[in-house]
């Protein structure tokens, strides 16, 4: 039930009564189970996370209505974390020094906040929710075991879609429409915008809603982590748009327009998976291990492009 949990399916099952099953087709009733795992349940402060780390080991957090106005990003504490608790994960390996797990910890917080608020500020959701938790990898190396660990984000919402909103927005969709270099309002596809708030640094932050400042941050951190980032939300005709990166440049983010076939579908799903390695041997067998097209100088030469161009824009 661990690979269910951290998928986010069992929390979405739960929030509409929805019963699962195997492909045995037995069944199992997860609302009522779901229902006892939470009472007398702890809780984590900042936007009220639920722990179910019984489920078989993992480390599971879960906001299962992000929707509410009351889940919105808390302030930052006096450590300069939106969510303090982040760092009393077990994410600590011999793949990571102290040094790099303070700033891993610190591009998770970024990432969680970024993504939490995209929910409140764009996607006029009835339904959302979010669930992270943290698994166990590792790999071989000079002949003894090496194991670090993985982060894995999901953030969900029954909203209007990314490239609907945006249109939504004149100031943010101008911005985007001249990082695309369009100069007509109406020609730009819509996975192009997605693409392109996803690559692109916006400097004006003042402009309403970031201009999509949180998909570029999520995704130069997940190049940072060897990481991926996953992408599903509903074009404005209603059709499924998917764009995922692993870490590389722009060319070789995997794009697929209509598919998969989904009729009915609405809001938008994210997934970010960040790996726990600062160490140079590590950091490629992480990117093998998850069988990522991930080359660690490629991956240098686009994390440095990155940060040149954020001091520009600073």
């Amino acid at each position: 039930m661990r690979f269910l949990g951290r998928t986010g399916l069992m929390t979405a099952a739960a929030s509409r009564s929805v019963r699962l099953g195997y492909s045995d087709e037995t069944e199992f009733d997860w609302t009522h189970l779901y229902s006892d795992l939470r009472r007398h349940r702890p809780r984590l402060p900042g936007v009220t996370w639920e722990l179910f780390d019984e489920l078989d080991g993992d480390q599971l957090r879960v906001v299962s209505d992000l929707e509410s106005p009351r889940r919105q990003v808390p302030a930052l504490a006096k450590c300069g974390l939106h969510y303090p608790w982040l760092g009393g994960l077990r994410l600590m390996s011999p793949a990571i020094s102290c040094e790099g797990l303070h700033q891993f910890v610190n591009d998770a917080d970024v990432i969680v906040a970024e993504l939490f608020d995209n929910v409140h500020k764009w996607s006029q959701s009835s339904n959302a929710y979010a669930v992270l938790s943290v698994t166990e990898g590792g790999a071989h190396r000079d002949e003894r075991r090496v194991s670090w660990n993985r982060l894995h984000v999901i953030v969900a919402d029954d909203g209007i879609g990314i490239p609907s909103a945006l249109h939504n927005d004149a100031a943010a969709y101008a911005a985007v429409r001249d990082a695309c270099g369009h100069a007509n309002w109406a020609d730009i596809a819509d996975i192009d915008l997605l693409r392109t708030l996803v690559f692109r640094s916006f400097g004006e932050r003042q402009i309403p809603h970031h201009n999509g400042y949180g998909l570029h941050t999520t995704q130069s951190r997940a190049t940072k982590w060897v990481g991926a980032v996953d992408i599903m939300t509903t074009a404005r005709d209603g059709h499924v748009l998917r764009l995922g990166t692993r870490g590389l440049a722009e060319e070789d983010a995997e794009i697929v327009t209509g598919s998969p076939e989904l009729p009915g579908a609405r809001g938008t799903l994210i997934h970010v998976m960040l790996q726990a390695v600062d160490q140079e041997g590590a950091r490629a067998e992480a990117a093998e291990a998850e069988y990522l097209p991930f080359s660690v100088s490629a991956s240098d030469d686009v994390r440095d492009r990155q940060r040149d161009g954020h001091q520009d824009t600073a």
